[in-house]
């Protein structure tokens, strides 16, 4: 190949300025190559070049330009927060949720129970539900021997009908309250009397 001594570069470009209206520019640039110059760098200047006029005619901006304005319109200031009026906010939050901790007031509630048709307790009275025999809190404690024993005399009553098979329906039964392998003594307390009660109910 031989040397490239000089060439011309040419760019257009159409944009549209109206419904029916476009506007053409076309810009050629003629350049020579010295020697000792790179004719590849020539060419790509004389390009960029082209580019630049054609585009400054159109009234189009560069790209750095377009970028930096939309760097500028995107710039948000934020005002600096009060930091005691913040504190002060979050220290009233905290009084008022330990003065209520369920976020009610004492008429509210007892407006919430006369609307449900619940009962609206007075003063005093949770003082007499400490002492109510029936509740579950009053009821004695289960224990693991009580468990223990509960399923062995169950186990001898359902062999009678299922023989080997008896301890597998004890264990069924415990598998509706705790997940296998966990065992009888594995039960929680509030759950225990009305473990004992299907208990006696196996056959």
């Amino acid at each position: 190949m031989g040397n490239i001594t000089g060439g011309s570069v040419s760019y257009g470009r159409t944009m549209k300025t109206g419904d029916f209206e476009n506007k053409r520019v076309d810009v050629t640039l003629d350049f020579r190559v010295e020697d000792g110059e790179a004719h590849n760098t020539i060419f790509q200047a004389a390009a960029k070049e082209a580019h630049t006029k054609a585009h400054a005619m159109l009234g189009i901006k560069p790209a750095a330009a377009q970028e930096a304005a939309i760097a500028k319109t995107e710039t948000v200031v934020e005002p600096k927060a009060d930091k005691a009026a913040a504190a002060a906010a979050m220290n009233k939050k905290e009084a008022t949720e330990t003065a209520k901790p369920d976020g009610r007031s004492k008429e509210a509630k007892a407006a919430k129970a006369k609307a449900k048709g619940e009962p609206v307790k007075t003063e005093g009275e949770d003082i007499g539900e400490e002492f109510d025999e029936t509740s579950e809190a009053s009821a004695p404690e289960i224990t693991d021997a009580d468990l223990q024993k509960a399923n062995g005399d169950k186990v001898k009553v359902l062999a009678v009908k299922h023989g080997n098979g008896a301890s597998k329906v004890i264990r069924e039964l415990i598998a509706t309250f705790v997940e296998p392998p966990k065992k009888s003594t594995d039960l929680p307390q509030n759950v225990r009397a009305e473990y004992l009660k299907k208990l006696a109910a196996l056959e």
